[in-house]
């Protein structure tokens, strides 16, 4: 009588030793769901971020032709507005505004641009 309960001990170790192997399993599981988690938000925070920056600094000042305002005006003007332009580039931009209908001035940040488009 005293082996029956021996045997019975011994067939349920192995189950008990499986169950915790599985919850082992699933906690690792559970742990590697959470770590690709976390590094998928970093990555997507990051390229946030790095995106957001992007449109921060990159504002493109465009000047559109129209056949109100003369070459010196314009000329003139750019050069005054934005100080990095010399005379002959504000020309040269001018013209290409005139020939193609609209030209690229000054690339900034946000601030700047809006300034420079306000004169």
């Amino acid at each position: 009588m005293d082996a029956e309960p021996e045997l019975a001990a011994q067939a349920a170790t192995p189950g008990v030793e499986q169950d915790s192997q599985a919850g082992a399993n699933q906690s690792r599981l559970r742990e590697t769901i959470e770590s690709i988690k976390q590094s998928a938000s970093a990555n997507q925070s990051e390229e946030a971020k790095k995106e957001r920056k992007k449109e921060a600094t990159e504002w493109l000042v465009v000047l559109y032709n129209d056949d109100v305002h003369s070459f010196a005006y314009v000329t003139e003007t750019l050069a005054k507005v934005v100080p990095l332009l010399s005379r002959e580039v504000a020309y040269t931009i001018a013209t290409e505004a005139h020939n193609t209908g609209e030209a690229a001035v000054v690339r900034t940040w946000k601030a700047k641009a809006e300034a420079y488009c306000t004169g």
